[in-house]
């Protein structure tokens, strides 16, 4: 079967009846039908899932993931497939990633499929100059498989190949325990802090979420978050000081980006967010003691990264973009120029 091959992220049930173990949802898939995702097949009682294609390929800065602390000013290969494990009402991917819910046109014919290998992936990388890739656009997590197949012969071909998710971080441990391995970065998207606006969001479980990002975040891995701000829907004080004290409960040094709205998809009736909105979130979130925090979807000098210690401008940055980088660099760890304080982060 074509753009697919089989799995072993399932359990096995009767009547050929599976469980697929790649997300928090643990979908429960008759024979002949797909997980909630809509691309995790089962046949016959084995697992078949996406592989040998790319709805999107791009080169795009590592600022654009929004990502801050991993080697700034690079450029990645960004990839993404068909499908995604959440139902977000602002989805900006919608088209690729809402497969079940495309009101546009569900036949085969709409779904542009490319095909492309491993080996092409790294023959791109090497001709462009490219030292990271990224599963991005889609959600990574229902074709980790794929992302394994890439991530795993870039690094069988150079050890100094960088890899990374952007994700809503909604894996199992399973799916974690897989990719891990050959994964040095993931960026989690955390939606809303609010049990019933979550689950209105995304069709997901809150809880299982918490659940995930704190197992994730107990590994040595890089990490930063997202916190889209929509409002009058996520922008409520009460939620987001539970959001940063949840995040300062695992680390006072994971980013924090919080990025602007624009209407999309089945979102379309909110407004635009303003950056004075942003710009007091960031302020509730620095004075809770987040080290670093930003705001994005827009230009201000609130995406500059400033030393937690003397407070001076260390990592200039324009829209996507590095202007100036200060980071001193010693034994592979990042300082402030000025202070010698260790900066939280990936910087060769």
């Amino acid at each position: 079967m074509k753009y697919y091959k089989k799995s072993t992220l399932f359990l096995s049930k009767e009547n050929d009846n599976i469980i697929c173990l790649a997300c928090q949802r643990k979908c429960l898939i008759k024979n002949k039908a797909s997980g909630a995702c809509g691309v995790r097949i089962n046949i016959d009682g084995q697992l078949y899932v996406p592989w040998g294609y790319f709805s999107s390929l791009n080169i795009d800065p590592i600022e654009k993931k929004p990502l801050y602390h991993f080697l700034p000013g690079s450029k990645t290969l960004s990839f993404g497939m068909y499908g995604c494990n959440f139902f977000c009402l602002y989805c900006q991917n919608w088209q690729i990633s809402q497969i079940k819910n495309n009101e546009i046109n569900l036949s085969k014919n709409f779904y542009k499929y490319k095909d492309i290998t491993p080996v092409d992936f790294h023959k791109i990388m090497i001709e462009n100059d490219i030292m990271i890739a990224v599963s991005t656009y889609n959600e990574p997590t229902v074709t980790i498989e794929w992302a394994y197949d890439i991530f795993s012969n870039l690094k069988m071909k150079n050890i100094n190949f960088k890899t990374g998710f952007i994700s809503n971080g909604y894996l199992s441990k399973e799916a974690f325990d897989f990719i891990l391995p050959v994964l040095d970065f993931i960026k989690i998207d955390i939606k809303v802090f609010n049990y019933h606006k979550f689950n209105k969001l995304t069709g997901a479980n809150f809880d299982l979420f918490l659940d995930s990002v704190k197992y994730i975040t107990s590994k040595y891995i890089h990490v930063e978050f997202v916190n889209l701000i929509v409002e009058e829907f996520n922008d409520d004080e009460k939620d987001f000081n539970l959001m940063v004290d949840f995040i300062l409960s695992i680390s006072n040094e994971i980013p924090l980006h919080l990025t602007a709205f624009h209407p999309d998809y089945n979102m379309l009736d909110k407004k635009n967010t303003s950056p004075l909105v942003i710009e007091k979130l960031i302020d509730i979130a620095r004075k809770k003691g987040l080290k670093y925090v930003y705001g994005g979807n827009y230009i201000s000098s609130y995406s500059d990264t400033l030393c937690p210690s003397c407070g001076k401008v260390i990592i200039q940055r324009g829209y996507m973009s590095v202007i100036k980088n200060d980071v001193y660099i010693n034994n592979s760890k990042g300082f402030c120029p000025y202070c010698k304080y260790e900066v939280y982060g990936v910087w060769c």
